[in-house]
């Protein structure tokens, strides 16, 4: 009965999750319609009256539709729809409820009218009575509208025509109630498997599963009652809105000073049933159930709440749970215990205006990049919550998200409050993995600075990591260009076109390509090239590129981002960032250097040149002067002085010019013939040269076989 229960509950809020398509954003810009105010919730109960459901199961799905009433906001509408034997089912009641007079209406409508005594069971008339009556049952624009549907699965046609009856359920479920989300709870195990006559191939089970129930998600099968609270956890584990929120086995709640309504449902043994019969031996009776409040305490920062009584309302009237409603209940733990010392079996609702929501792409591809987005949103004053709070995602290996220990804080972008995750490279980063294909769970929590109470969890979220759907184009880095060699760079990505037609695009998609230059005296990017790139085929791949020369030489960053229009809204993928660097070609610039180097030492090696004076005095018994003029030349012989002049025998001097890079020039002085040569006082010994700097003045003495000494005065340059 829980289960039908929560099924209902969390119909109305499991239906506002919007299916967002994959990708990223700058923290701060939402998916569509993410802060849009939750919206009222029209809501069809489709109950099957004929006797064939049992007295215990006719309980409980009248306790579970009443309980609509009470735990429905404000404004939701509310319509239950009976069909048995006649050819179309009948409204019991269809009401707004915004007063406690309405749900009291609504709850006596239920409590008189479904009264189980149909001799037939015609889905079909339920069904039709729907797509005739839709406008009536369902009247709000823009709410979120679903329907349940409690039976035993059999279809039977007062005038046995079951397989019209079948086609026209058909017709209508595809025609006027198609895209209703359709909730089927299939109660007990027997009827339920037995052949429809005239429709061999199915039976109730497979009725309420395979063709009634929106999809296999919403097909809900309770053999036994001891089973629906099992089938509560599941739904409570994987849908939002009622939720447990227990700090304690599920029996303890966190309540903080922003709560302003708090329901609880606890499950207790039923009037009619044995203490020790099986479902029931666990559970408390009425009268052994107990809401113990916490202490008052302060919080810090605010005044000390009055020691008033707080304002707990219950209603015993129910026969399978008692209903808890505490309005403005107290900031603390609040503790539902049995004085038998049973463990009980809550279920909570705790309305707060202080939301936290989230966006997290349900696939991303393992080469995109997108975000994690979360934040808190006061529901009064319509706008998000900035400051004094924080926010974590935990993360873990599927399956292992209740024992992780891994959390790590959003990124806090405080202008616009939104605190956000980058993925996929986070999760696996805080795993210690580098990003694959695979799947990670994800949890946001969010705290608040001095309330210790306060505590907000989003469901369990799956982030798939998928093979990549686009290959984009990457640059080397360091890219180094060469002169007249270099082409164009390419940038941009391509796509098999299969995988792009399994997308379903109503229009082209397009690529926007976009590159940026670093400002070195800022640090800040500013784009260099920004152009959208539509397709082009090129065999079996979709093509987005574009070509454009080679920048100047700085560091860059470049992505891509491919959008278009799917039939369930805008598709967005968002490359990661990478970047890069254009700097000159190194090491063809250190081989021109040293072959332009190697060229100018063998010029200046080549052309280097000797000019200047010599100036010769001999002295002795011959003794001479001459002066002696040397135009350029590679080299200066000695025999080039007059002998009229310095006759010097039979000693030969050579003097060379050498000269490398034009920069360093030296004079190198040898002797071919002779002894007892010194140059600068330096001694020179048989045909080795003696190189000094080529500038000043240089002293060239040597003796003569005859005795005489010549003082030769070097004033040359190369």
């Amino acid at each position: 009965m829980l289960a039908i229960v929560l099924l209902v509950s969390l119909v109305l809020s499991g239906c506002s999750r919007h299916d967002l398509p994959a990708g990223g954003a700058p923290p701060g810009t939402l998916p569509p319609g993410a802060e849009a105010s939750q919206p009222s919730v029209d809501f069809v109960v489709l109950i099957d009256n004929s006797a064939s459901i049992t007295p215990p199961e006719q309980v409980i799905i009248r306790e579970a539709t009443m309980l609509l009433a009470d735990l429905a906001d404000p404004g939701d509408h509310i319509a239950v729809v009976t069909f048995g034997e006649a050819p179309k089912g009948k409204t019991v009641i269809s009401r707004r409820l915004v007063t406690d007079a309405d749900r009291d209406a609504f709850k006596a409508a239920v409590k008189g009218e479904v009264d189980f005594r149909e001799k037939f069971s015609d889905i079909r008339a339920g069904i039709r009575h729907l797509a005739d009556a839709r406008d009536e049952l369902l009247p709000t624009r823009d709410a979120i509208r679903a329907a349940v549907l409690f039976s035993d699965g059999k279809l039977e046609p007062k005038d046995r025509q079951t397989a019209a009856a079948f086609a026209q359920m058909q017709t209508d479920l595809r025609g006027p109630l198609a895209g209703l989300p359709i909730y089927a709870v299939v109660l007990g195990d027997t009827s339920s498997r037995q052949p429809i006559p005239g429709l061999p191939d199915l039976t109730g089970l497979t009725l309420m599963s395979g063709h009634l129930a929106s999809s296999p998600t919403h097909f809900y099968h309770a053999r036994t009652l001891e089973q629906l609270p099992e089938i509560a956890v599941t739904i409570l584990n994987d849908t939002k809105g009622i939720s447990t929120l227990g700090e304690d086995g599920g029996a303890a709640f966190r309540v903080d000073s922003t709560v302003e309504l708090m329901n609880l449902i606890v499950r207790k043994r039923s009037p009619g049933s044995s203490p020790g019969s099986k479902g029931d031996a666990e559970l408390p009776t009425s009268a052994q159930i107990e809401l113990v409040p916490p202490a008052i305490t302060a919080i810090p920062g605010e005044a000390s709440p009055a020691d008033a009584p707080d304002s707990v309302y219950r209603n015993r009237d129910y026969q399978h749970f008692d209903l808890f409603v505490v309005r403005k209940p107290r900031p603390g733990i609040w503790t539902v215990k049995c004085t038998d010392g049973k463990t009980p079996r809550v279920l909570s609702k705790i309305v707060s205006p202080v939301k936290l929501r989230e966006h997290i792409p349900p696939q991303i591809a393992v080469n995109e990049v997108g975000l994690l987005q979360a934040w808190l949103y006061d529901e009064r004053s319509k706008r998000r919550i900035t400051d004094g709070y924080q926010l974590q995602a935990k993360i873990a290996e599927v399956g292992a998200l209740d024992v992780s220990l891994v959390q790590v804080p959003l990124t806090d972008d405080e202008k616009s409050g939104v605190h956000s995750l980058v993925l996929p490279e986070g999760p696996f980063t805080a795993l210690g993995k580098a990003p694959a294909p695979g799947r990670v769970e994800l949890q946001v929590i969010a705290t608040k600075d001095g309330d210790p109470w306060f505590l907000r969890r989003s469901p369990p979220r799956t982030l798939e990591v998928q093979e990549p759907l686009m290959e984009w184009r990457t640059l080397p880095t360091p890219l180094r260009p060469i002169p007249f060699v270099t082409k164009d760079l390419v940038l941009g990505g391509s796509i098999a076109k299969a995988r792009y037609q399994d997308l379903g695009f109503e229009t082209p998609a397009t690529l926007r390509i976009l590159l940026e230059r670093r400002d070195p005296a800022t640090g800040t990017y500013s784009p260099v090239l920004e152009q959208q790139v539509p397709g082009t085929a090129v065999g079996d791949r979709l093509e987005f590129l574009v070509s454009t020369p080679v920048p100047d030489y700085a560091d860059y960053r470049y992505s891509y981002t491919l959008t278009g229009r799917l039939g369930t809204g805008e598709f967005r993928m968002q490359s990661q960032t990478e970047y890069f660097r254009v700097e000159p070609p190194w090491v063809l610039v250190g081989l021109a250097a040293l072959v332009f180097l190697a060229l100018l030492e063998l010029v200046s090696v080549l052309t280097a040149k000797v000019r200047g004076q010599v100036q010769l005095d001999k002295t002795g018994r011959n003794p001479g002067y001459a002066a002696v003029r040397v135009s350029p030349r590679r080299e200066w012989l000695s025999t080039a002085v007059p002998t009229a002049e310095v006759d010097l025998g039979t000693t030969r001097v050579r003097i060379r010019p050498r000269r490398h890079l034009f920069l360093f020039k030296r004079l190198c002085v040898s002797v071919t013939r002779g002894s007892d040569v010194r140059l600068d006082s330096s001694p020179i010994s048989g045909t080795a040269y003696i190189c000094v700097k080529a500038r000043g003045q240089h002293s060239l003495r040597f003796n003569l076989a005859d005795g005489d000494s010549v003082d030769a005065t070097l004033r040359l340059r190369v």
